[in-house]
């Protein structure tokens, strides 16, 4: 049942997290221009030294990647912080360095000094990285069974939102300007403030508190705030059955422990597969560089801006279509659509491109495909890697191999950060061509090797792994699925 406690709950843990993350993967994109004059000048005006194009280009991408860098440097923790001290004070934590990396990049341009910005992103990066994998976490802890995709799916949704606002906010008569651009960057503080003090009212995450503190009695009261209702009883007895099964509250599996176990190696296989299915499918290329693309494909400046509103605003749409179809359709069957779609799409792009110095009305076209090709990429890649870490596994390993698969993820946000501008340079208009290939490479790891976790339990799931590791049959040996909503069913999913 979704009650407005829930939905409260849920919108003070993005606010602060999902849309942090979003609003500083793109906020850079607009005004990157603007800094780079603010760094060359700057760096002149306090070094005397006159920065050549090149320098000024590796200046440019350690701006635009310090902050997966941040990133990957937080992932590493999240687990960590999330175990040690509960989903929602672990968040309230994060918030701090989220302030301090929000004031420096404020300040960078009154202060004249443009490290400033670095290391503002480089921290505010850090608290995004504890944060992908924590917010997915708190999310799927706190929501019902039957609607656990959509909750997961919510955390993408708000990222985008992020993105599009910092495009919006971007644009040169707002704050994408060379008098207010540290503004831009500085905003991120609001939410974080807000934040704050409407998670002074929020429940910690019911799983947590029975599964990791064994505190039953906490656990059914913030089950009771989540739900607006005193009757929740079936949730509890499922939460005690798995932590009688697993043990979990009296050992949560460290990284090296993890490793020790073949089905929890397979899991990670599919953990880390699921996310370079979203980051090599090349959509970090269009987020953070989509003006140099658009540019590239002769927009003018003005256009190339209104052209990245269009992409947020198309992946926006599609986002919110996710929300409502994943938890009818499935995780894995909207992945292999959405995936399908940025391979066609992606292959129409790439030929427009390489077509479009001869033939001038081809730039329209480009713009179309872009579209597409993030509408795509909303419809299953952007949400579903996120969550679906977080549903396969129950809470003696669920912490440590989210923090595996968000390591990775950021790591290659780091690789497309800063090999795109190259790949752009060196390839030009057949950029794309190399996404292409992995794209298709992701269609069959996922059509071969991920589960469907829809309606299903991490127990559930779990015991599903394990049964593939050891070469069971699934057609002569059936899953069993413990549906808490409703009857027992038998899921005769034979695909994997």
């Amino acid at each position: 049942m979704v009650t407005f406690k829930l939905i409260y709950t849920i919108f003070t843990i993005v606010l602060g997290s999902s849309l942090q993350f979003g609003y500083q993967t793109g906020v850079v994109n607009a005004p990157l221009k603007i800094i780079e004059n603010f760094i060359r000048n700057n760096t002149f005006e306090r070094f005397n030294k006159t920065l050549t194009n090149q320098e000024l280009e590796i200046i440019s991408s350690v701006v635009v990647t310090i902050f997966p860098i941040g990133g990957l440097i937080g992932s590493l923790f999240g687990g960590i912080i999330a175990n040690r001290y509960g989903r929602k004070l672990s968040m309230m934590l994060m918030a701090i360095p989220t302030a301090i990396g929000s004031v420096l990049m404020g300040i960078s341009l009154i202060s004249e000094m443009f490290p400033l910005l670095i290391v503002g992103r480089f921290i505010i990066g850090i608290s995004c990285g504890v944060y992908s994998g924590l917010t997915p976490m708190y999310l799927t802890e706190i929501a019902p069974l039957k609607f656990q995709g959509a909750s997961g799916t919510i955390n993408q949704f708000v990222i985008v939102i992020g993105v599009l606002l910092s495009q919006i906010f971007g644009l040169e008569f707002i704050l994408g300007n060379a008098n207010n651009w540290n503004f831009l960057l500085g905003l991120s503080l609001i939410p974080c403030g807000f934040q704050i003090i409407l998670l002074i009212f929020c429940p910690e995450s019911p799983r947590y508190l029975l599964l990791t503190k064994n505190d039953t009695n906490g656990a059914r009261r913030a089950l009771q705030f989540l739900r607006q209702t005193k009757n929740v009883d079936i949730e509890i007895e499922q939460m005690q059955l798995e932590m009688e099964n697993v043990a979990v509250a009296q050992k949560i599996l460290s990284l090296r422990e993890i490793f020790g176990y073949r089905y929890l190696r397979f899991g990670i296989f599919i953990s880390v597969g699921m996310h370079l299915t979203q980051q090599l499918s090349g959509i970090n290329s269009v987020i953070f560089y989509s003006d140099k693309i658009f540019e590239k494909a002769n927009f003018t400046s003005t256009n190339a801006n209104y052209a990245t509103i269009g992409v947020g605003s198309t992946n926006l749409l599609i986002t919110f279509l996710s929300v409502i179809l994943v938890d009818k359709l499935g995780r894995k069957t909207l992945h292999l659509i959405g995936l399908s779609g940025m391979f066609i799409f992606e292959i129409f792009l790439s030929i427009c491109l390489i077509l479009s110095d001869h033939w001038q009305p081809l730039m329209y076209f480009i713009m179309v495909f872009i579209f597409l090709y993030v509408g795509s990429f909303g419809i299953g890649p952007g949400a579903i890697p996120w969550f679906i870490v977080a549903e396969m596994f129950t809470q003696e390993s669920r912490a440590g191999i989210v923090s595996i698969a968000v390591f990775v993820n950021w790591t290659c946000q780091i690789v497309i950060g800063l090999g795109f501008p190259q790949l752009l340079t060196r390839l030009g208009n057949y950029c794309f061509l190399p996404f292409v290939v992995t794209l298709l490479i992701s269609i069959v790891f996922t059509y071969w090797y991920v589960p469907e976790t829809k309606g299903k339990t991490p127990e559930e799931l779990e015991n599903y792994l394990k049964r593939k590791v050891d070469n069971f049959d699934i057609e002569e040996e059936p899953l069993i699925v413990n549906d808490s909503i409703g009857p027992i069913r038998v899921d005769y999913d034979d695909r994997v």
